[in-house]
Formats: C-alpha cells, sequence, structure tokens
C-alpha cells in the first residue's frame, strides 16, 4: 500500500469482486483517512512522506480492507452457490431481514462500511 514516498489507494491496491461496488467505497474511505491524516502531519510540520507516517496510514487502512474483502468474499460465495441447503438458508435469511429491521440497519451499515470508526471527514 505504501512504498519510497508513495501511498497506493483505491482500485490500484485493493484486490476484491465488484459485487457492490465496495472497492469504490473501500477507495473513498481511503481517500479520507489519508487526508485527515496529512492535514494532521501537516498541522504537526512533519513531512507527509516520511516512512513511519505512511505505515501508520497503511496500518489504520488494513482492518477496513480486510474486513470490506471478506465481506465481498462471502457475499459472492453465497449468492453463486447452487447448493439447495444453502440456497434455502439464503432465502430464509432475506426473507428475515424484511422482519427485523436492526439486522437489515446493521447489514446495510456493513455493505456500505459505516461499521466501526470513520475518518472524521467522512
Amino acid at each position: 500500500m505504501t512504498s519510497a514516498r508513495t501511498v497506493v489507494i483505491g482500485n490500484a491496491v485493493h484486490q476484491l469482486h465488484p459485487v457492490a461496488g465496495q472497492g469504490f467505497n473501500l477507495g473513498l474511505r481511503d481517500v479520507m483517512q489519508l487526508a485527515e491524516m496529512i492535514i494532521k502531519q501537516h498541522q504537526t510540520n512533519q513531512d507527509i512522506g516520511a516512512g513511519d507516517f505512511l505505515t501508520a496510514y497503511a496500518d489504520a487502512r488494513q482492518k477496513d480492507h480486510d474486513r470490506t474483502i471478506g465481506f465481498t468474499n462471502n457475499v459472492v460465495r453465497i449468492f453463486s452457490n447452487d447448493w439447495l441447503a444453502l440456497a434455502a438458508a439464503r432465502n430464509i435469511g432475506l426473507a428475515m431481514l424484511d422482519h427485523i429491521p436492526a439486522a437489515k440497519t446493521w447489514l446495510a451499515r456493513q455493505a456500505m462500511g459505516l461499521a466501526g470508526r470513520l475518518p472524521r471527514l467522512l
């Protein structure tokens, strides 16, 4: 994600299925986190290309990357599987979401990447 005073963001660094535009959403969160950290670094007159700064940025983004990549991989697995038992469980789960608003809201927040800590600029 970082190398020699350079940060790679967005689809250039993410390796995930394009389901539900999650790569785009993840890229936006990458940009917001980087902007927030650059502002702080600049306010303290620190080098925005310093290795420790770039490593801190990469570390700060890793959990969101892992969570989003795992989520998209699981969605693809669940919805591309024709195994009858899984298809039945999937259909029951989707039907239950219509009757449990809190679960539907939780899932939507996960899908939008709004779970957990968000950059202040976001």
